[in-house]
């Protein structure tokens, strides 16, 4: 059997989808929502026990990240401590990052537990976050209030 084109990959790309949310998660905090709309694909989603919210286009996911931002700006919310980033590789295009973090005040105070899914696929050689499945109910609310 022959192959033409690039390689046939099994797993997808760990180091890259990594990479993909470290700038997710720095734009973030820095409140750079046209970066994180660059790491996102709609349409994107956000989902928690609380409900579940689709963002169908850019404009409705900048829109959406701000709010969210801005509701954690009201806690004093400066960052993330990230303590445990699990990868998995789904298929050659798909992969899922499981989070646990902490978010940190301006003392510098942890005052958050928190886990969430990230889903990335891989499409046209660009991977992009599509999803966040949030595990607890504090989180996404905020997206759709």
């Amino acid at each position: 059997m022959y192959h033409r084109g690039e390689p046939i990959r099994i797993n997808m790309d760990e180091q890259n989808t990594l990479d993909i949310y470290m700038e997710y998660i720095e734009a973030f905090e820095s409140k750079d929502y046209h970066t994180i709309a660059d790491r996102c694909r709609t349409p994107f989603f956000a989902s928690s026990p609380s409900g579940t919210t689709i963002f169908g286009n850019r404009e409705e996911l900048l829109e959406g990240f701000s709010m969210l931002r801005s509701s954690l700006d009201a806690d004093g919310y400066v960052g993330s401590k990230l303590n445990q980033l699990d990868f998995t590789s789904v298929a050659a295009t798909a992969g899922t990052l499981l989070v646990d973090f902490h978010r940190v005040n301006h003392e510098g105070t942890l005052y958050f537990h928190g886990k969430a899914l990230y889903l990335f696929q891989r499409r046209a050689k660009k991977t992009e976050m599509i999803g966040i499945v949030v595990l607890d109910d504090s989180t996404v609310s905020s997206l759709s209030d």
